[in-house]
């Protein structure tokens, strides 16, 4: 039986050491299968099609964000990190299982 799991994931400053704000966000998905005749598969949401899991902007006293929650088996989970204010670079996103 698998087991849920603690789940870590944050923003670091890029390899070469650029920060920016960044916001954090998780969310799983669920979507409709639909086949037609003149398309191979369309994908259509279900009525809310996005449930959020966790959200963080500014963790701690710094720009970066921190999230942890409790990750079911067998669900897709989806990752999104967005600068804040127009703010964009390049990141690191850290993943891990356990709590910070």
């Amino acid at each position: 039986m698998i087991e849920k799991e603690n789940i870590t994931i944050q923003t670091l400053p890029s390899v070469s050491g650029k920060q920016f704000d960044t916001s954090l966000w998780v969310s799983k998905s669920h979507c409709l299968d639909i086949t037609d005749p003149d398309l191979v598969s369309l994908q259509v949401p279900l009525a809310n099609p996005f449930q959020q899991v966790a959200t963080n902007d500014d963790h701690g006293l710094g720009t970066l964000s921190l999230v942890s929650f409790v990750a079911e088996p067998h669900t897709e989970y989806f990752i999104s990190v967005e600068g804040n204010e127009g703010d964009c670079g390049p990141v690191q996103v850290f993943a891990y299982l356990g709590l910070p």
